[in-house]
């Protein structure tokens, strides 16, 4: 899957679409450059984040798309070239392991979690409680005070 686009909200200005090239991959968590921009600018996100589509998703839904070039926006015909030859994801995303099988986590568990207050940074944290009945973990953000703590 390195080397394939799809579409994603643009973490540096959330209120549109850019096209994203999967540049690293470690477990359910994937390295993401907005293409047109250099890698100083790139990210991670889980597989399973809600602000990653498919290819096509924003003309889909009414959305705008950045254009790589950081000029305007996309139409459909110019996506279709500009990926021409370029592997995308044309489906929905795959999701984690984690989020299907929560038999495989446990309370104490250390991992790394995405600060839901500040998307760009990473934590050590350690699950704090599983609710099986509405599949949640409760997140709690080592050396952060409890009110911090996420599901």
């Amino acid at each position: 899957m390195i080397g394939m686009r799809l579409e994603g909200v643009n973490p540096y200005n959330t209120t549109q679409n850019s096209i994203l090239n999967i540049v690293q991959i470690q477990g359910a968590r994937m390295r993401l450059n907005i293409d047109g921009l250099d890698h100083s600018y790139d990210f991670w996100r889980n597989t399973d984040s809600k602000f990653l589509f498919p290819i096509g998703f924003s003309h889909k839904n009414g959305l705008k798309l950045k254009a790589p070039n950081g000029l305007g926006y996309m139409n459909p015909n110019e996506l279709d070239n500009y990926l021409n030859g370029r592997p995308s994801v044309i489906s929905d995303f795959p999701t984690s392991d984690l989020n299907n099988d929560l038999s495989l986590v446990e309370i104490g568990m250390k991992l790394e979690a995405v600060d839901a207050h500040n998307p760009m940074f990473v934590r050590p944290a350690t699950v704090v409680d599983i609710n099986f009945t509405n599949s949640k973990l409760k997140i709690h953000y080592d050396g952060w005070p409890n009110l911090y703590d996420i599901w």
